[in-house]
């Protein structure tokens, strides 16, 4: 026997599904669920009284009524099951497909500018330390080799750059050191950095929504130059230190301030230009620290999406599913988020990001606004590739001013080795969303401004902006603005030059110097 049972599953007021279920043998249900062979219920023959008979009769009859009720029961059980069961399928499927992450630590980053010129190998003999501590930590970084205790558990890394900003080979003149910190737990800590002939600097260092990179110099009073006492400060009695060691040889490591092998009127310079200055380090917010959600319906992803917003450095692959019209990345964040850029780091192999759109969702005046950028590894303007690390090709998205961005689908139409504007995969290492952007932060203006020129009898003043962290300029002046042939130096924003022909028109340009060049 056989019963068919055709319903609507539904929740609520809508349908989920439509099935249909086969029922066998209803008064079989409960044996057959004990594992035995059915048997039929036998019913007495005649040699029992009729009215026996009959009552055991309807006896049977109600026991098959009884077991027709049970498995009719049994079924409602499981139809009731399914009603509850089937929207909990729906929604974890779609939760397969919205991915969220979590990050609860960020990185503290610092670059220490050598502004006043110095050899490399005389900044390596003075010994600068950069100490992290607070939350349960206490972190020594030695700058001259990248040596690290108290770090178990964090990332750690430090580099040498040239005056250029990129990192050192076999130039003689450093132009920075760059020290990052990665790993950290949030809340406060307190940066430290000493060496030796220099003014230790301190500072509070907060992480919370966005990871800090601390910019210090050793020619602005934050990390200054030219303490040859020792005693945590530049001021007068360094000066005298200095001029009474002017030629000599024995005390080099002390007062060879730009190591140049002699002590001469450019240390002395370093300390006048110190002396008695002091000013806090800028600390910048750099990358924010987020839990984005990463949607991903039309998206597989190979590896830990988590990853994407850490600098885990480990790859993860993207492809569109076979429905999917293009290769697009949605990432919700999970608070609107300020922000200038976006960088997407992938290695430098198929699979490398080289262009695409990023449309962006952002408030501004209380109103959710969208704004799409195309981005191209090619491309001058706004948007540019650059080669932040070995091995790493990085596109950065410019959104033009800082906004408080909510989500971003990154659409992307071309990546190495591949043709097509629906590409089959692509390999990331990192999105970063990020607020102050330190390459900008960092970068030396030395342009001169404001200048003015009064002529005179056989001469011309000249009047210009200073600039900071320079040590003097150079005057270019001639009677052809396309071959100023004459020049002259001055240590200040004015000059005189003199011995000029009246009535004869000059040009003139200024140009800000920074020490003798030790390359």
């Amino acid at each position: 026997m056989g019963i068919y049972v055709h319903f609507n599953h539904c929740n609520k007021n809508k349908i989920v599904s439509n099935f249909s279920l086969k029922l066998v043998c209803a008064s079989s249900i409960m044996r057959r669920s004990e594992g035995r062979r059915p048997q039929p219920i036998r019913v007495w023959d005649g040699r029992l009284n009729r009215a026996m008979n009959k009552r055991l009769e309807r006896m049977n009859d109600l026991n098959q009524l009884r077991r027709l009720t049970s498995g009719l029961l049994s079924l409602a059980l499981v139809g009731s099951t399914c009603t509850a069961w089937l929207p909990t399928v729906a929604s974890a499927s779609r939760q397969e497909y919205s991915v969220q992450t979590e990050q609860a630590t960020g990185s503290i980053a610092l670059t220490l500018s050598f502004d006043l010129p110095q050899r490399v190998d005389e900044v390596k003999s003075r010994n600068i330390q950069l100490t992290l501590t607070g939350n349960n930590k206490n972190i020594t970084v030695s700058l001259n080799n990248g040596s690290a205790t108290g770090a178990d558990g964090l990332s750690v890394s430090v580099k040498a750059l040239n005056t250029q900003g990129v990192e050192m080979t076999t130039e003689n003149q450093i132009g920075a050191y760059e020290a990052v910190i990665s790993g950290l737990p949030l809340g406060t800590y307190h940066m430290n950095v000493t060496g030796e002939g220099y003014a230790n600097c301190s500072t509070e260092v907060t992480l919370q929504d966005y990871s800090q990179h601390v910019l210090m110099s050793t020619a602005d009073g934050t990390f200054s130059l030219g303490d040859v006492t020792g005693d945590g400060v530049v001021d007068a009695d360094d000066r005298t230190a200095l001029s009474d060691a002017l030629g000599q040889t024995d005390a080099l490591d002390t007062y060879d301030l730009n190591g140049d092998g002699v002590v001469d009127v450019t240390d002395l310079s370093y300390v006048n230009k110190m002396m008695d200055l002091a000013a806090e380090p800028r600390i910048l917010s750099t990358t924010a620290i987020v839990a984005p959600t990463v949607e991903s319906d039309t998206l597989e992803v190979e590896g830990n999406v988590a990853d994407l917003f850490t600098d885990s450095e480990s790859v993860v692959t993207l492809k569109p599913t076979e429905e999917a019209e293009a290769l697009s990345i949605p990432i919700t964040l999970d608070k609107p988020t300020e922000m200038s850029e976006i960088s997407i780091s992938s290695p430098s192999a198929q699979g490398a990001i080289q262009a695409g759109t990023a449309l962006v969702e952002y408030e501004e005046d209380d109103q959710v606004k969208t704004m799409e950028i195309p981005f191209d590894a090619a491309a001058p303007e706004g948007v540019y590739a650059i080669s932040r690390n070995a091995g790493q090709s990085v596109v950065t998205i410019n959104l033009g001013s800082k906004v408080a961005v909510k989500k971003v689908t990154i659409t992307v139409t071309k990546v190495e080795g591949q043709e097509g504007d629906k590409p089959e995969f692509a390999t990331v290492t990192q999105i970063e969303f990020l607020k102050d952007i330190v390459s900008e932060e960092t970068k030396a203006d030395t342009q001169v401004k404001g200048l003015a020129a009064t002529a005179g009898d056989g001469e011309v003043t000249l009047v210009w902006e200073s600039v900071k962290n320079v040590t003097g300029y150079t005057v270019k002046y001639g009677t052809n603005k396309s071959a100023l042939n004459q020049s002259a130096a001055s240590n200040t924003n004015r000059t005189v030059i003199s011995g000029l022909e009246n009535n004869t028109t000059y040009y003139f340009q200024v140009i800000a110097t920074n020490g003798a060049d030790l390359d």
